[in-house]
């Protein structure tokens, strides 16, 4: 829905700003135009240099307009359930960060599972004459396996789009080429290859044993029970990806992406009903309700303005910010399983039943 006022306002700014555009650029050609008719040489080049300045400071105005105006920022909210007594984040059905959030923390190194259990979330402590949450490490692990998931999305989202494509035009990053993205322990363990992982390219590449057959062999051969998932990232030529101050920045020539996610121990209410009747909560004092974000900031450079295939390299950002959406939103979620609806009908329902 749009809010009138608030469109009114950024109308009447891009406005303003395209009418000083306007005057600035048609004060300096005529100030061109007037040094050009003159005789005399030093007003000639004095003219001629001031309307060459104002047609310049227009056109940086113009630049800064556009590109500033097209910059975009999205704050994807979403939500997760944390069992106090068992200390486990709750598989919430239909919702995909959940049930990824819970598969991907359920198969994770023991070295994580134990700075997980050890420290719970949820705590409160008195500080400075107020009770708050207590900030502990599985705060840092909350963000980090949000923050994994999201470049598994975002990964899915390159891969689907970059398909096809002529191997010249793009490359194919992996974990050796971002160290510094391998700070998050999801992602350092989940792409580390596991033991046995080269007797199955081995396999592979003997004349007749097929994809199924050398994943088989393999898997008789090795002792590793280790899950692994392979990191890429598929992009155009002379695109990086590297990390800064915890967000994960993706930078060409064109345009500069920054994702950060983030837990702060927010919590968040779910609806009235919705923990006893969908996900069958017996005691719904043991389930915290928590709220997670994944800011999406992406700022486009002025040289965007003379590329003629920004939109066909770089429309992946458009579906990626859908899918954030689709997977993450908390709001969308709840629109998916109708559960507005779903909770009326019970209601008339029990209703009903009441006054039979």
């Amino acid at each position: 829905m749009n809010n009138p006022v608030e469109q009114f306002s950024k109308n009447r700014k891009s406005e303003v700003e395209t009418l000083i555009v306007a005057v600035l650029m048609a004060t300096g050609v005529n100030l061109m135009v007037s040094g050009l008719a003159m005789s005399e040489a030093p007003k000639l080049w004095y003219y001629v240099m001031v309307g060459v300045l104002v047609i310049f400071a227009s056109l940086t105005i113009y630049r800064y307009q556009f590109v500033a105006t097209n910059n975009v920022y999205r704050r994807v909210r979403g939500f997760f359930l944390y069992n106090v007594k068992s200390r486990e984040i709750m598989c919430i059905p239909n919702y995909d960060i959940s049930l990824r959030m819970c598969n991907w923390m359920r198969a994770s190194s023991d070295e994580i599972k134990r700075v997980w259990k050890n420290n719970a979330i949820g705590n409160t402590q008195y500080v400075g004459g107020r009770f708050c949450e207590e900030m502990t490490e599985s705060y840092r692990i909350v963000s980090e396996l949000l923050e994994y998931c999201v470049i598994e999305i975002l990964s899915s989202c390159l891969t689907d789009y970059y398909d096809g494509v002529d191997e010249k035009q793009i490359k194919r990053i992996s974990r050796e080429d971002v160290p510094d993205v391998l700070q998050n322990r999801f992602l350092y363990w989940y792409s580390q290859e596991p033991e046995g992982l080269d007797d199955f390219r081995k396999y592979l590449e003997i004349d007749g044993c097929t994809l199924d057959e050398a994943l088989l062999r393999s898997a008789k051969e090795s002792r590793s029970t280790k899950p692994y998932s392979r990191f890429e990232l598929i992009l155009p030529k002379k695109v990086a990806v590297s990390r800064k101050d915890d967000k994960i920045l993706i930078e060409s020539s064109l345009f500069r992406l920054t994702i950060k996610c983030l837990f702060t121990g927010t919590n968040t209410i779910t609806p009235t009903n919705y923990k006893r009747l969908y996900l069958k909560v017996e005691n719904e004092n043991d389930i915290k309700e928590f709220s997670m974000y994944v800011d999406v900031d992406v700022r486009f450079k002025s040289r965007c303005l003379f590329s003629s295939d920004i939109i066909k390299k770089y429309a992946w950002i458009d579906i990626f910010l859908k899918r954030l959406d689709e997977m993450i939103s908390e709001n969308y979620y709840f629109e998916k399983i109708g559960w507005g609806t779903a909770e009326t009908i019970i209601r008339c329902k029990q209703f009903k039943s009441e006054n039979q």
